[in-house]
């Protein structure tokens, strides 16, 4: 699905995004990539929303956060590559 990355694992789904555990392999980096769900990608306000959140994780920049490092469509589904923090769930 994602040419330049290596997905591993499903971790999570959700009506606002299935959540895949990937690796980079040029960058040797687990990352995590965030993807609009099948059933809400020919939904205009989902699609919406998707890109604000994509919007609003690029402008934050804090220790305590996870990083967004990618985001784009490819073949029509909408993703947000996250920095993969390793820990328990909160």
């Amino acid at each position: 699905m994602f040419t330049n990355f290596d997905v591993q694992e499903q971790l999570s789904t959700s009506p606002t995004g299935d959540i895949h555990r990937a690796n980079h392999p040029l960058m040797d980096r687990s990352v995590l990539i965030k993807v609009l769900p099948e059933a809400t990608r020919s939904k205009e306000e989902a699609v919406k929303r998707f890109e604000r959140e994509i919007r609003l994780a690029a402008r934050l920049s804090h220790p305590n956060l996870i990083g967004a490092h990618h985001a784009g469509c490819e073949d029509g589904v909408h993703f947000l590559v996250l920095e993969d923090v390793q820990g328990g769930d909160l």
